[in-house]
């Protein structure tokens, strides 16, 4: 069984105490952004960011981290319809991923022959475009190579800082909001590297981007559904710019 990102954060008590306490959490507070929950007592707190929780506390004397926190996020696991209550049908599908739609609906096909006929006249993916986005990226990163490019891999960021950061704020948030997290990783490696090779850079751009970029690299970080093999491959990129920033 994969190790999940989020689980890293944790020591192997809090983890294996914290799954024995997951049947005992008592959900008081789910308003979409922010979910609060009573475990032993306790009041356990986490906001919602891309249907998955993120940076739980707790009211216990134990400084963070906590069997608590980790009984709330195994509970929020098993349990993915509280990130999808204020949902409609058309947005929910949009949150899909493939490989869980195809999985559903084959289980579903076999045993129901009407729907089998009707899916294979009427449906249509909801999954989003990845050429779209990895040619997007390639197009920013292409046109921005400097004269001493072929020499020395150095970008120019300045002219490229502008579309870089929209598709930072927008597509990666639309990807990640589609569920298309290893996707996002994807991408981010390829815009980590980038932003990792520029070290030497004194431009305020570079600051910015990494920035935001660190903002999107620290969702994923603590998603619970990326796992460790997904981060590690992420976190490979951007050694020089955590030791900055």
């Amino acid at each position: 069984m994969k190790i999940k990102a989020w689980e890293l954060m944790y020591g192997s008590e809090e983890l294996n105490d914290g799954k024995k306490l997951a049947g005992n959490v008592e959900i008081i507070k789910n308003d979409g952004v922010e979910i609060i929950a009573e475990i032993e007592t306790c009041t356990v707190k986490t906001y919602i960011q891309f249907n998955s929780p993120t940076y739980a506390s707790c009211s216990c004397a134990k400084q963070r981290p906590c069997k608590h926190q980790t009984a709330l996020i195994y509970y929020l696991e098993s349990h993915p319809e509280l990130f999808m209550d204020e949902m409609g049908l058309e947005e929910i599908l949009s949150n899909v991923s493939e490989d869980n739609l195809k999985e559903f609906l084959l289980k579903e096909l076999k045993t129901n022959v009407e729907l089998e006929s009707k899916f294979l006249k009427e449906f249509e993916t909801s999954s989003i475009d990845q050429k779209y986005y990895e040619d997007k990226l390639s197009r920013i990163l292409e046109r921005r190579k400097d004269e001493y490019f072929d020499d020395h891999g150095i970008y120019d960021l300045n002219p490229m800082a502008s579309d870089l950061y929209g598709f930072l704020m927008g597509d990666i948030d639309t990807i990640m909001s589609a569920g298309e997290y290893d996707f996002a990783c994807g991408l981010l490696c390829r815009i980590g590297k980038v932003l990792n090779d520029e070290i030497v850079s004194t431009s305020d751009s570079w600051y910015d981007l990494t920035d935001l970029f660190m903002e999107k690299v620290d969702i994923l970080s603590t998603s619970i559904h990326l796992d460790a093999d997904k981060m590690s491959e992420l976190h490979s990129h951007i050694g020089h710019i955590i030791s900055i920033l």
